[in-house]
């Protein structure tokens, strides 16, 4: 018979769900009636599931940084071709 379970972080907010061919003893799997989506980034805590959803945080990426290092990298390579490195 098949198991449907929702996978939870630490902060037990859901990060996947899946169907499984037996039943499964981890703490980071929790049986669910189905295998949906609607658990996605929600919260379970006390043998709830949270109504609101927590989704993932974005990461920022720091164009300034990356122009910064491009800059290094033509540099150093500039200095190798004049045989300065």
């Amino acid at each position: 018979m098949m198991k449907n379970y929702a996978t939870i972080d630490d902060s037990n907010i859901c990060i996947g769900v899946s169907q499984l061919n037996a039943e499964v003893n981890d703490s980071n799997l929790i049986e669910i009636e189905k295998c949906d989506e609607y658990y996605l980034h929600r919260k379970y805590e006390n043998g709830i599931w949270s109504k609101e959803t927590y989704l993932p945080k974005k990461t920022s990426f720091d164009y300034l940084d990356l122009e910064q290092y491009m800059l290094d990298v033509e540099f150093r390579l500039t200095m190798i071709e004049l045989g300065g490195m």
